[in-house]
């Protein structure tokens, strides 16, 4: 079975799919033990050389968050400019998913991806993810997926995905994963 999906791209929704992939791959909770042990040592620091080091590390703190949002905001600039330079991103996009894998393709690149390198499927509410390494996804936007479509899709992803289509989810237009 063979399946075509062809949507024309935007820089919105490029994002998107590049920071769905990013949670699909890396858990919200990962840079908390850094954050934590940075407090954990600017409060024993502030402790130790000053009488007022309750509200160095609350500073400290706020300033640590201020820089988690600053950094957050800078990488969306990143990335907006990064797909408005991508020759290819105003281009029209084709996803085939077969029993064999699946083909990315626009204009001028193609790129083909086994079952086998897939390591799970996981469903957002704007995007198909096929999860394919540790540190990233290739994306499909639903609405380039028909509703007659979406359930052969999830019959092949159930079929052929390592995972067996555990992170799809449970009703349609959800993004609930099935548990």
């Amino acid at each position: 079975m063979a399946m075509l999906f062809t949507y024309q791209s935007n820089p919105d929704e490029g994002i998107q799919a590049i920071t769905a992939a990013g949670r699909a791959v890396t858990p919200k909770w990962a840079g908390l033990p850094a954050i934590g042990v940075t407090l954990l040592l600017v409060a024993a620091f502030a402790r130790l050389t000053s009488h007022n080091w309750r509200e160095i590390a609350g500073f400290t703190f706020a300033a640590l968050w201020l820089v988690v949002l600053l950094s957050q905001l800078e990488q969306r600039l990143r990335w907006t400019r990064a797909i408005e330079k991508d020759p290819h991103a105003a281009e029209e996009h084709q996803v085939e998913v077969t029993d064999h894998g699946i083909v990315f393709s626009c204009a001028y690149a193609r790129s083909e991806l086994a079952w086998a390198g897939v390591r799970r499927v996981q469903e957002t509410p704007s995007h198909y993810l096929f999860v394919c390494g540790p540190l990233g996804a290739c994306a499909v936007p639903k609405r380039a997926v028909s509703d007659s479509d979406d359930d052969a899709l999830r019959s092949l992803v159930r079929a052929h995905s390592p995972d067996g289509g555990a992170h799809l989810a449970r009703d349609v237009g959800s993004a609930a994963p099935a548990t």
